[in-house]
């Protein structure tokens, strides 16, 4: 009578590789509970109910599994070798892959049904929780059905956009064919999407997360100071590329700046006293403080929404001569500068500073220490001191530390700015780029990578898309390269057995818990020392990949990852269509029926219009765009 426990039945096993369609929910796998015990979960937008399956059910489930080639034996396995079949290929269980760990197994999909993915590997993996999930099998490539009546292939100057879906048989994957620079254009334009629905059209304000399953009335009302930067880059980004007109661009980039401005009647967004630090979370439409009381006030987003607006009051008076053309146009764009240099004025950047005991100092003197927030008392907490060395560790503070020393000394060189402490910071934050202090290693190559950091993408991303004063520096740009190629290397390496056709990118977003490396539904993922690191059993979690990160890596080497993007496109398994194009989202790499579509983190996701936006723009326009007129009111 258990409808959840009816589901495992073989019918329904084919829903393993199914992320729901927009509005639906949808079955995920059996998930290995200890040895030979499973249960099944079914996901719904809103929570993940698991119920064991009953015992009689167990071998059902195991001989259902086996003919997917998930599980080839109902007992543990003492023998290294892997043997397992692959449903609707060649490679059945009667003539299954067959090879040692590491090894890896060509297949031929059936007619009719289409290949997913590159490599199957004969690997193991076992959860931090101590779940066995993977035990001597072959895994990763796969066969899914190609939707009746649907093209399976594509003419000769034409790429496949494939996405899960549904017909009268059941799930399958839809084909569309375009050229590639369609195909391109429709994925920057789907990337674009999420913006526009979780913004506010009444303050302007965007929110922290998106639900691309429901409409803008239902999406969240926390925003993230943070993500209202990226948002008015966006908006430029859209004018750009002519998604929108330059009168529809300039009033929704003067609704949010007006917003932030404290110029919208209605609107009051909460700001620490005197300095003007905003709390990371607020309410969208009133701009009052969430999570903390008293509010905490983030240096870090603080600066990332500064550089936003900075951003949008010099693409916009940049393009103006062109672009304005009538009065009405001329006078929309100054006001955008107006209010956009007011934004950066609220917030006293001089005084970010403190002392070793988190004490601000004002006007910077006799500061040492940069803290990632501010309480009302102005005590600075999570600070960062120099090193031994002499030098800062790197984070995403690159822009409000940048914003800091250039609101203080304007554009004076290091060695002519009149606040001596200010521009020592500066100094000693610039130097950790001629003195990296962090590599990684990969032991299946032995080949080792200087970078600023282990943590995701997000921490060369974000700074590189917004400060002139990284997009710019060779030494920055070169550290980027490197974190893309370090990227790159681990999901190739035994860690993952990956990194084919756009299956990497150490990113950072929402996650299953059951597998997530630091127990939570939300998770950052970072490179782990070492490669394999086969001595601590989940180090790599759900073993996600993040396609957004891929993207964001772009102007790295845009030829190679523009291919890759191409292969996720024809396979699939990551892709959602919305009605301007489509989206790259997160996927697991243990768990392919997981998805995230209804739960979306901004600020990661923000990685994947980036990068796209140089296809069409060059990188150049983030390089110029981030060059600004240093100005305070």
């Amino acid at each position: 009578s258990d409808q959840t426990v009816q589901k495992c039945i073989p019918e329904l096993v084919h829903d393993y590789y199914r992320p729901p369609q927009c509005g639906t929910s949808s079955a995920v796998p059996c998930k290995p509970q200890g040895r030979r015990k499973w249960h099944w979960s079914h996901s719904s937008h809103t929570r993940s109910l698991a119920r064991r399956c009953t015992a009689a059910m167990n071998m059902a489930l195991v001989l259902v599994l086996f003919s997917l080639g998930f599980v080839v034996a109902s007992t543990k396995s003492h023998s290294p070798a892997c043997r397992t079949g692959i449903a609707h290929s060649n490679r059945t269980a009667n003539a299954p892959c067959s090879g040692a760990l590491g090894d890896q197994c060509n297949f031929v999909c059936d007619l009719g049904w289409i290949q997913v993915g590159s490599r199957l590997v004969c690997q193991c993996y076992t959860t931090k929780s101590g779940d066995e999930v993977l035990d001597h099998q072959f895994w990763g490539a796969r066969c899914e059905r190609a939707c009746k009546g649907n093209l399976s292939s594509c003419d000769s100057g034409e790429v496949a956009v494939r996405w899960n879906s549904t017909d009268a048989t059941g799930p399958c994957f839809s084909t569309r064919c375009h050229t590639e620079e369609v195909a391109l254009q429709r994925l920057a334009a789907g990337a674009w999407a999420p913006w526009k629905l979780v913004r506010d059209p009444v303050t302007g304000i965007y929110a922290g997360t998106s639900d691309n399953t429901v409409g803008p009335e239902l999406q969240s009302d926390v925003a993230h100071i943070g993500i209202n930067g990226v948002g008015l880059m966006f908006e430029c980004v859209a004018d750009a590329m002519k998604w929108q007109t330059r009168a529809q661009a300039q009033e929704r980039v003067r609704l949010t700046l007006s917003a932030l401005a404290g110029e919208l009647p209605g609107f009051h967004l909460k700001r620490q006293v005197p300095d003007g630090w905003i709390p990371t979370f607020f309410n969208k439409t009133t701009g009052a403080a969430l999570n903390h009381n008293p509010p905490v006030y983030t240096t870090l987003d603080t600066g990332l929404n500064s550089a936003g607006c900075l951003f949008a009051r010099t693409y916009f008076t940049s393009t103006s001569a062109v672009r304005d053309t009538t009065p009405q146009a001329r006078a929309a764009t100054a006001e955008i500068a107006r209010l956009g240099a007011k934004v950066f004025g609220l917030v006293n950047f001089t005084n970010l500073l403190c002392s070793a005991d988190g004490k601000v100092a004002p006007n910077g003197v006799g500061g040492v220490a940069i803290p990632f927030t501010f309480s009302d008392d102005g005590i600075g907490n999570g600070l960062h001191l120099p090193k031994p060395d002499g030098y800062y560790d790197y984070s995403e503070l690159h822009y409000t530390v940048w914003l800091s020393y250039h609101q203080t000394c304007r554009d004076a060189p290091l060695g002519q700015c009149e606040n001596k402490d200010i521009e020592q910071m500066w100094r000693k934050w610039q130097g950790r780029r001629l003195h990296p202090d962090v590599s990684w290693t990969d032991i299946s190559t032995t080949k080792s990578y200087d970078l600023l950091s282990l943590w995701s993408s997000y921490i060369v991303h974000l700074p590189f898309y917004a400060t002139h004063s990284f997009n710019s520096d060779p030494h920055w740009t070169a550290l980027f390269n490197n974190h893309f190629a370090a990227d790159l290397a681990y999901y190739q390496s035994p860690a993952f057995y990956s990194g084919d056709r756009g299956r990497f990118g150490v990113g950072a977003g929402f996650t299953e818990q059951w597998c997530s490396a630091k127990d939570s539904g939300y998770e950052a993922d970072m490179l782990v020392q070492g490669g394999s690191r086969q001595d601590t059993p989940g180090a790599q979690g759900c073993k996600m990949y993040s396609p957004y990160a891929v993207a964001g890596y772009l102007p790295a080497s845009p030829a190679f990852i523009r291919g890759q993007l191409l292969q996720l496109l024809a396979d699939g398994e990551s892709v959602l269509p919305c009605e301007t194009g489509y989206m790259l989202l997160r996927k697991s790499l243990i768990d392919p029926g997981w998805n995230q579509n209804n739960k979306v983190s901004m600020v990661d996701f923000a990685s994947e219009l980036f990068g796209l936006s140089t296809l069409f723009l060059s990188t150049d326009f983030w390089v110029n765009n981030t060059d600004h007129i240093w100005v305070t009111s």
